[in-house]
C-alpha cells in the first residue's frame, strides 16, 4: 500500500540519510516486486520447462496443501533451514 511504503521511505529516511534512502528504497521495492511476482506465477502459471521454478513451486504448494507447519520459503528454501521448518523426509508430498 502507499501509504505503508510513504511510512518505510521515511523511516529509511531517518535512519540512513536522505542521501541513501532513494537507493536503498527502489532495490528494497525491486526485490519485493520480484518476490512477489515469482510467489503470483507459482500460484497461477505453469513452470514446468524451468526445473529449478519447479521444484521452487513443488516446495511451496507442500505448504498449502501439506504441512503448514513448514516450508515457509517461497523463492528459497534458506530461511526454513535457518528457522529448521524444512519439510523432513518421512512427510509425504502434498500433491
Amino acid at each position: 500500500s502507499i501509504p505503508l511504503a510513504a511510512l518505510f521511505y521515511l523511516v529509511v529516511a531517518h535512519a540512513v540519510g536522505n542521501s541513501h534512502t532513494a537507493p536503498l528504497f527502489a532495490g528494497f521495492t525491486f526485490g519485493y516486486v520480484c518476490y512477489d511476482s515469482l510467489h503470483y506465477a507459482m500460484h497461477h502459471r505453469s513452470l514446468s520447462r524451468f526445473r529449478l521454478l519447479n521444484r521452487l513451486k513443488r516446495r511451496h504448494y507442500r505448504h498449502h496443501f501439506g504441512d503448514e507447519s513448514c516450508e515457509y520459503g517461497v523463492t528459497s528454501p534458506l530461511w526454513d533451514f535457518i528457522f529448521r521448518t524444512l519439510r523432513t523426509r518421512n512427510m509425504p508430498d502434498a500433491w
